[in-house]
């Protein structure tokens, strides 16, 4: 065998494990870990290594996930045995006289490799390969017409999700987001729309169709039970609240947030930033204040009123104790 042959074969071992690497990970997701903890449960299973970090249990408290570690171990162990006897193989036959004469072919070889990763690596080349995956990764998970819910980050127990909507849940066929007030009755907001590739502006007289992807907030087992289990929740089970946030960015237990004020909270009555105990006390600063469609830099003086849309920045646990107010509390 040339050492031509031999060097592609090598490369081509790579490219496959790179693809299982990420198919697997996307079938985690596809199950509600999140990218970070998928990659690493899949690397441990792949590589033999163990995986007996406390994040371990939410694989093994996991049916879904138990079976797929299965097939993930499986596969790692083959593809070992394969790549250790191919290796063996290769090295023992190829001509080890050629591989001066065929230097700059390997070269040529190598750079096409690299060329080709970083394509893959652009982002709207990711994104559409990723997409396919996670069409794919779905139906071998959910059937043919479940939604594709993956969760992107973590807050407690709230989560912000990317769902590949399939399959419309009853409260939201042919209704606009107004009246369908999932964010009331699921605590779940939209954040954002994709529609055939383009992003769309989400507004109240929006409408989600099958086939758009949308990035939500919320609750992760309000969103599961909304898109997976076509919204069998109980709208009185929902711990309802007056105001609504929704997260801009997250930077390690802070955030910066949008509060939209349906209820003033009673500590911030009548009362100016400067008095309240928002900074002091919470450590949050308004950043800017949405009114009546004016938008201006709050100030020392500035009194938070019904219906002022806040954007905010502190801890999220801080921003949530002051800012949502359970109706029971009303």
């Amino acid at each position: 065998m040339s050492f031509n042959v031999f060097f592609v074969i090598i490369l081509g071992v790579f490219v496959v494990y790179n693809f299982l690497v990420n198919l697997f990970m996307i079938l985690f997701q596809i199950t509600g870990l999140t990218k970070e903890k998928a990659r690493f449960q899949v690397i441990s299973l792949l590589t033999n290594s163990g995986f007996t970090t406390k994040e371990s249990e939410a694989v093994t408290g996991h049916k879904m996930r138990r079976r797929l570690a299965v097939v993930v171990m499986i596969t790692g162990n083959i593809f070992s045995i394969l790549i250790v006897t191919l290796f063996i193989n290769l090295v023992l036959s190829f001509d080890k006289t050629q591989i001066k004469d065929s230097i700059w072919i390997v070269l040529i070889a190598f750079a096409s490799f690299l060329v080709l990763v970083i394509i893959l690596r652009l982002p709207f080349i990711n994104k559409a390969i990723q997409n396919s995956i996670v069409k794919i990764s779905n139906r071998i998970i959910k059937g043919k017409n479940k939604n594709a819910v993956t969760i992107l980050d973590e807050f407690g127990d709230e989560a912000i999700c990317k769902i590949l909507v399939y399959a419309l849940p009853e409260i939201l066929k042919d209704t606009c987001l107004a009246d369908a007030m999932i964010s009331k009755k699921y605590g779940i907001n939209i954040m954002s729309l994709e529609r055939n590739n383009r992003v769309v502006k989400v507004k109240a007289d929006t409408i989600i169709q099958p086939g758009d992807v949308i990035l939500v907030y919320g609750k992760y087992i309000n969103i599961r039970d909304l898109f997976l289990n076509e919204g069998l929740v109980k709208v009185e089970e929902i711990e309802n609240t007056d105001n609504v946030i929704e997260i801009i960015d997250n930077f390690h237990g802070e955030a910066m947030a949008k509060v939209f004020i349906n209820k003033v909270p009673k500590n911030l009555e009548n009362k100016t930033l400067l008095d309240s105990p928002l900074r002091e006390k919470y450590n949050i600063v308004v950043l800017s204040i949405n009114r009546n469609s004016n938008i201006f830099m709050a100030t020392k003086d500035t009194i938070i009123e019904k219906d002022d849309e806040l954007t905010v920045f502190g801890s999220y646990k801080d921003i949530k104790d002051v800012f949502l107010i359970k109706e029971e509390d009303n």
